[in-house]
């Protein structure tokens, strides 16, 4: 049973290693709207994952404000 068990915590391990990288930023900026496209298209980034921890918009508020409206709409327009 133990050796059961080191398997799997083995097999854990070799996955978090694999795969925390892609948690891990990319980029950091103080406001989203500062992150330039062209840099995104220099690092042919076409995915961003954004506020996963209320950073843009606090999580009791419903709107976000108008620059990062903008910003978004912005990306999405060019790609």
């Amino acid at each position: 049973m133990k050796a059961i068990i080191n398997k799997i915590k083995n097999k854990f391990k070799t996955f978090l290693k694999r795969n925390l990288i892609f948690l891990i930023p990319t980029l950091i900026y103080d406001k989203i709207y500062k992150i330039p496209m062209s840099k995104l298209r220099k690092m042919q980034i076409d995915t961003i994952l954004i506020d996963l921890d209320n950073t843009l918009v606090p999580w009791h508020k419903k709107d976000l404000p108008k620059e990062i409206e903008d910003y978004l709409h912005t990306l999405k327009d060019n790609g």
